[in-house]
């Protein structure tokens, strides 16, 4: 037997990015519960890795991982000023500012959630919902959301995994 979901045609859309966008930020707690692993083995990671990792290593970081990592007291400090890569769509926001975003799926489309990181840097325009890969400096001091320091950027394919 093979079963597959079937999404609808305007999933892919960012006027679907944007609607479904939050300023609230996802309590840890209940990110845990659609993080792949065993309570408590995603931190200990992001631990590990922050410990590990040498202050000019890049990072590469789902924005899953990053939103989760943004509201523990313990991680912030290890990744404050780190390099780090993340893949999502564009959105614009204004000149100087740009939002890189992806769905967040816990049961169905139907309550799929945006989860987005604030980027600060230009760029040229593109076209919201243009997949992209950004290089920067995770700046989680200055608020309680984490925002970038753009270095670069890139234009890449969907993944086929496009949903977390």
């Amino acid at each position: 037997m093979l079963a597959y979901l079937a999404l609808p045609q305007d999933l892919a859309l960012t006027n679907l990015l944007r609607s479904r966008s939050s300023s609230q930020p996802l309590n840890p707690n209940t990110l845990q519960r659609f993080l792949p692993g065993k309570p408590g083995e995603l931190r200990q990671l992001l631990l590990e890795q922050g410990r590990e990792s040498s202050p000019g290593d890049l990072i590469f970081l789902d924005l899953l991982e990053l939103v989760y990592l943004a509201q523990d007291p313990t991680l912030r400090p290890l990744y404050q000023g780190r390099q780090v890569s993340l893949r999502g769509q564009w959105l614009a926001e204004d000149a100087e500012h740009f939002k890189i975003a992806r769905l967040l799926i816990f049961c169905c489309a139907a309550d799929g959630r945006s989860i987005s990181l604030r980027v600060h840097g230009t760029t040229h325009p593109l076209e919201d919902g243009t997949w992209i890969e950004i290089r920067g400096t995770l700046n989680l001091e200055d608020s309680p959301h984490p925002i970038l320091e753009l270095d670069r950027y890139e234009v890449v394919e969907s993944p086929i995994d496009a949903f977390l």
